[in-house]
């Protein structure tokens, strides 16, 4: 429940079962360009990362220039989500809801419930061999608002992903020494990319995608970690893990490297054991003295307003089909949106879902048989496991570009590519060759956007706006980025034709 609107994204200071929020200096991992909803363009002066706050103001233009604001109902919690009696004829749902204010519940009924908590709701909290005896803090970084707290204290931060990362450079600004403690290590990529450029929009095109299935993982992967090795030397650093860099979801984080080069954050393996002021990290005899244990060890995924058959979680695996349905409903009028953990910005993936489920209750999607939809969800689940190293923190995983064009396809939204090539080659090239950014699941299909090619041609005067006033563009990453595409231009030319 909330109290205004922008869930994990409107911070607070202030933790409050049930709700997530980001920290007071969270920025974004993707740009604004790639993280924008499909038919509303970020202005062109916000920061290319934005700020927590200028993402919550991205999302309150978009509720009002849409008229959304009427249907939010702040401080209401919910409390159950019951299927009507007659569901299996009607499709309804009951939700009861709590004023968290005066404790009132009242009841409704709707024709469909879409479930849109996301991922960081509750905590997954580990125990450790002697924590009991511990007389510091442990906390979660759920619960890490600010690094105030930590001023002048021992700290260790536990895990290596996004949050994990965040805390210890912000604790790092305040407290008198943080350990990193981790136990395979990681692979950490920079914001910044080639010559300075947001290092997502030189990534995340289709071009890539298709080089991501015609050339081998290891040579990939190889390339990748040379890059980021380039600058960030991760075995001197001790973060080099057994795993490969497509293993594992991208840690994004520009400051580490300089906090662990200036002995502000030290890197340590796993806790084996606490003790009354300490931990003892693997590989290690003596104690070291701690005041603060945080965890940055991701979070569980729970539905306790919901019968637990109608959405089956088992370690983290959740069974949906299309990572939204629930596949034995006997009507599909309810769906999880955002659940996800793309390589690639989540707010047009979780966007695509509420487009795909919309378009379904309106009875233009039509479903497989459940066997098929349990087959489909099986077979992710493997692909998933065997790509990924396994953790908590993959079950969600999916290709970013892949499972946008494979929800668009079902309602028409998904941009030809081939008629494009022979009516509008311009675009044609910006849709292969730039970055994938979400106005092209507007340019047909249902609710198709009249500025959409514009959007798509705008993106590098968006980017370059908020740098300078002259328009000076990454000229050489174009040199270079042209270079490789007249170097492999026939045969993924022919490779996409052919499929």
């Amino acid at each position: 429940m909330f109290d205004t609107m922008g869930g994990l994204w409107a911070y607070t200071d202030r933790e409050q079962p049930g709700r997530a929020s980001v920290m007071r200096n969270t920025i974004m991992n993707t740009t604004k360009e790639l993280s924008a909803f499909s038919d509303f363009l970020p202005p062109a002066e916000s920061a290319n990362y934005m700020h927590n706050t200028a993402m919550l103001s991205y999302f309150r233009s978009y509720a009002e220039h849409f008229s959304l604001e009427k249907y939010f109902q702040p401080n209401t919690e919910v409390v159950r989500v019951q299927q009507d009696e007659d569901f299996d004829e009607n499709g309804r749902w009951h939700v009861t809801l709590r004023d968290v204010n005066t404790s009132v519940e009242s009841r409704e009924t709707f024709d469909a419930v879409a479930i849109c908590v996301g991922h960081h709701v509750h905590p997954h909290c580990p125990r450790f061999p002697g924590q009991e005896r511990f007389m510091g803090r442990v906390v979660h970084t759920h619960s890490v608002k600010v690094a105030d707290d930590f001023k002048g204290q021992r700290v260790v931060v536990v895990g290596i992903g996004n949050s994990a990362g965040d805390a210890a450079v912000e604790i790092g600004n305040v407290a008198s020494q943080v350990y990193l403690s981790t136990r395979r290590g990681g692979w950490v990529m920079k914001r910044l990319g080639p010559n300075g450029m947001p290092r997502d929009l030189d990534a995340l095109t289709r071009l890539n995608n298709y080089l991501g299935r015609i050339l081998p993982q290891s040579y990939l992967s190889g390339n990748i970690e040379s890059l980021l090795n380039a600058t960030f030397d991760h075995e001197a650093y001790g973060l080099k893990p057994k795993h490969r860099v497509h293993q594992q979801h991208p840690t994004i984080n520009d400051e580490l490297p300089n906090k662990i080069l200036s002995g502000v954050v030290r890197v340590r393996g796993r806790i084996v054991e606490f003790t009354s002021n300490g931990v003892i990290f693997e590989g290690e005899q003596q104690v070291t003295p701690v005041d603060a244990v945080v965890l940055g060890t991701g979070y569980e995924y729970k539905f306790p307003f919901l019968q637990e058959s109608i959405v089956p979680v088992h370690e983290n695996r959740v069974t949906l089909y299309k990572a939204a349905l629930p596949p034995d409903l006997q009507q599909p009028t309810l769906a999880v949106i955002g659940l996800v953990q793309p390589l690639g910005p989540i707010f047009p993936a979780a966007e695509m879902q509420a487009r795909w489920f919309a378009q379904l209750l309106a009875g233009k999607v039509q479903l497989p048989p459940p066997s098929v939809m349990h087959e489909e969800i099986l077979a992710q689940q493997k692909s998933r496991e065997k790509q990924f190293t396994p953790s908590l923190r993959h079950t969600l995983e999916m290709n970013w570009i892949d499972t946008m064009d494979d929800m668009a396809s079902d309602f028409g939204a998904c941009p030809n590519l081939l008629k494009y090539f022979f009516t509008d080659q311009p675009l044609f090239w910006k849709l292969v060759l730039g970055p994938a950014v979400p106005y092209q699941y507007r340019l047909e299909g249902p609710h198709a956007w009249s500025g959409a090619r514009d959007a798509i041609f705008g993106v590098k005067d968006r980017v370059i706006a908020p740098l300078n006033r002259s328009q000076k563009w990454f000229t050489k990453g174009d040199s270079w980025f042209a270079y490789r595409v007249i170097a492999l231009l026939v045969i993924i030319l022919g490779y996409f034709l052919y499929a």
